[in-house]
């Protein structure tokens, strides 16, 4: 605990927390990085562009509440009912991203193969 009344908290897993004391939302603030540090979750603000490309699309992540549906099975599959619109959702927004990801890496990669070579 932080002796502040500065908004902030930070965490990282199995090793600390830490939150501001003296803040309004100090009790929500300790709550949410409690939550990184003891059980290991992610962060999801998946409206926040500084997010959106956190995790390659192509790897699960380690955290259990994201996933990328690359090993979705080890996760929480069994727990969504086959048939739900969720998992069809998913599947596309993760296709989607891997198409937008190949498409940014061919671009750059053209753009980079018309720079003149610097020695």
């Amino acid at each position: 605990m932080v002796n502040t009344s500065t908004y902030g908290g930070g965490a990282v897993y199995n090793i600390y927390s830490m939150t501001c004391v003296d803040h309004k939302v100090a009790n929500q603030v300790f709550v949410h990085e409690f939550a990184h540090g003891l059980a290991g979750l992610a962060d999801e603000y998946g409206n926040d562009p500084t997010y959106q490309d956190m995790y390659p699309p192509d790897v699960e992540p380690w955290e259990p509440n994201l996933t990328t549906m690359i090993n979705f099975e080890s996760k929480w599959k069994n727990l969504i009912e086959p048939d739900t619109q969720f998992l069809l959702l998913m599947k596309l927004s993760i296709k989607i991203k891997l198409e937008y990801s190949k498409a940014a890496v061919t671009l750059l990669k053209e753009f980079l193969d018309q720079l003149p070579t610097v020695l």
